[in-house]
């Protein structure tokens, strides 16, 4: 049952519902059609058709508008027969979300909770987007993008916007649960189920996969490809996830959180191909992006633990400094180590040695603590030190001398230096502790 009601120029709904309890404030009286409203509200009541909903939707924005899940994938565009956008109609024909498009989508959630919980996009097409994310239960379920088309969007009141936004979350919830009983899941949103830790145990993962392209496949390796700098939007250019079928041709691709997770089948040889990595090296050189590589595995059930490593090894070879736009799990395996030791109990296993010149160094404002990190790191090997930290080769021998003198160090024990290097380890992996990477100046 549906009640309106008119008062000091506003307009309310009441609804005898759990879900639309209490009223509904909708807009100052302005030039709104509110018969359009109310029909879009009485359908979305009697009625579960996401793409029907979708075009009275955009009826009431005044504006084409498209939904997508948390996964990025596309859930419904409104009628496009009208729309002479080249890149908003593009989407719609490809059914999917580009990777490029999902890393804006990723970025609009961390705006949640904000005074304007939506962010417009002037840079993706020759029309502005505004674009929110669909929030159930303080959960992100998907995404609502409104394109500049027909009318400005100041012209359509802020509550107008959270009004449909509400009605298309209640039915984007309905949608998914249907599309769970049903199981007609592509290969890659049963990768992305598989991620979001969509199943109870391993038995109803394994029915889940039988008769699927992964009942039989493997071993894999998989690529998490850190989409946070990603900037370029040129709409004429080959996009990623095309990209990357041409290179991994046996390979899946998905949006997960900020990353491109690519999960690679790598036969016989439980390797990537070599060719694919450099391939894969030029365009994150051309894009400034970096990646990290898991460990082969054969148990999809264990996907989120190999996607763990491949975002481990991102991050860490970026702490450490490295150059390299891919980076190996195996080379960061004693920085997980430091890692997984709780941040609170790290000084405990840092030795006085150590403290001493981590206290000087604060004091001091000096880079004793970098030097030795850097020096032990290249193998003891002076040039590159020097190289690393644009400094002479004399100042780096100096430093190491000072350390020697002052502090009482000891460089030709592999015990000690491992002591030492472990020590930093811990720093570098101590995110907003004393003597973290700030205190590093991120190498």
């Amino acid at each position: 049952m549906l009640q309106w009601y008119q008062f000091d120029g506003w307009i309310c709904t009441h609804r005898i519902n759990p879900f639309y309890r209490g009223k509904v404030k909708l807009c100052k009286m302005c030039k709104i059609d509110y018969e359009t409203i109310q029909e879009f509200l009485s359908f979305s009541f009697h009625y579960n058709n996401m793409d029907l909903l979708v075009d009275r939707a955009a009826e009431v924005l005044k504006n084409p508008i498209a939904v997508f899940d948390k996964n990025y994938y596309t859930v419904s565009y409104s009628d496009t027969t009208d729309v002479q956008d080249e890149v908003w109609t593009a989407g719609k024909k490809r059914g999917y979300c580009l990777f490029e498009y999902a890393a804006m989508l990723h970025g609009v959630e961390s705006m949640r909770g904000t005074p304007l919980p939506f962010q417009i996009f002037d840079d993706w097409g020759p029309h502005r987007r505004r674009i929110c994310p669909l929030i159930s239960n303080s959960l992100t379920i998907g995404y609502l993008s409104v394109l500049e088309y027909h009318t400005a969007f100041d012209a359509v009141p802020g509550e107008i916007y959270d009004l449909v936004a509400g009605v298309l979350v209640k039915e984007l919830t309905i949608e998914q649960a249907i599309r769970l009983s049903h199981q007609h899941d592509s290969a890659e949103m049963l990768l992305s189920s598989i991620l979001n830790e969509g199943f109870a145990n391993r038995a109803l993962f394994l029915q889940r996969i039988l008769g699927t392209v992964f009942e039989q496949a493997g071993p894999y390796s998989l690529i998490g490809i850190n989409m946070h700098a990603f900037s370029s939007r040129v709409s004429g250019e080959r996009h990623f996830k095309a990209r990357l079928g041409t290179i991994f041709p046996k390979a899946w691709s998905l949006f997960f959180r900020e990353y491109v997770v690519l999960l690679v089948e790598c036969g016989k040889s439980r390797q990537i191909p070599q060719d694919g990595l450099q391939q894969l090296e030029g365009y994150l050189s051309e894009h400034d992006l970096c990646a990290g590589i898991s460990d082969t595995f054969s148990d999809l059930y264990e996907i989120r633990r190999y996607f763990n490593q491949a975002a481990m090894a991102e991050k860490m070879a970026r702490i450490s400094g490295s150059d390299a736009r891919i980076a190996q799990y195996d080379d960061y395996r004693l920085w997980r180590l430091a890692a997984s030791i709780p941040a609170e109990q790290r000084t405990d296993y840092v030795i006085f040695f150590f403290r001493q010149k981590t206290a000087y160094d604060i004091d001091n404002q000096s880079d004793y603590v970098k030097t030795l990190f850097i020096y032990l790191k290249n193998g003891q090997n002076l040039a590159l030190t020097a190289q690393e930290l644009h400094v002479h080769r004399n100042t780096v021998v100096y430093r190491i001398e000072k350390m020697r003198e002052r502090f009482g160090g000891v460089f030709d024990s592999p015990y000690h230096n491992f002591q030492n290097f472990f020590g930093c380890l811990l720093l570098l992996t101590s995110d907003g502790q004393p003597g973290s990477t700030d205190y590093f100046d991120t190498i």
